[in-house]
């Protein structure tokens, strides 16, 4: 519904059938029309991998950025849609683990308004300094823009660093 071609299409023939008193008896016609040509079109999506079979669309992604005196680097398990767990790494700028912050994770999809989702992340076991922990929903494919939200411990400022990614079909299997 957000192909602007098929949105004048479907208006102009609910007009057509609104004020034309003969088209009315066509409704049940071209609503069957209608779903013939929607399941069509799904299978050249399906084909193309939209919903990719190989674990090479669903690699976990790895992205760092400095901002702020930190280094921030965030990790999600998956590209794939679905529930996946994000690890985000905070050192300070000699390199040594910053633990104590608070971190969360602001989540928005970039071409669709869906809200705004926010994951608060926890501290990793002591075996991992610096690495903070949670679980996300990506909804839907698509570009997200995920914005970690950082406030090391002993300041009242928060350090943003802002991340794009692309989602994926489901996980095969």
């Amino acid at each position: 519904m957000t192909n602007l071609v098929w949105l004048i299409g479907l208006t102009a023939l609910l007009l057509a059938e609104h004020l034309a008193p003969r088209w009315r008896e066509k409704v049940v016609l071209s609503g069957v029309v209608l779903v013939v040509v929607a399941t069509i079109s799904v299978f050249p999506l399906v084909e193309s991998g939209l919903t990719p079979s190989s674990s090479a669309q669903n690699d976990p992604s790895t992205q760092t950025q400095n901002v702020g005196g930190l280094t921030v680097t965030m990790d999600i398990s998956s590209t794939a849609y679905g529930r996946n767990t994000i690890t985000v790494v905070v050192r300070d700028p000699t390199g040594e683990p910053i633990d104590g912050a608070v971190v969360s994770v602001r989540m928005e999809m970039v071409d669709m308004d869906m809200g705004t989702q926010v994951t608060p992340l926890l501290a990793g076991d002591a075996g991992h300094p610096g690495d903070y922990r949670g679980q996300v929903e990506m909804t839907m494919p698509g570009r997200w823009e995920l914005t970690v939200v950082i406030r090391p411990p002993h300041t009242q400022e928060d350090t943003t660093a802002r991340f794009l990614m692309t989602v994926v079909g489901s996980r095969s299997g």
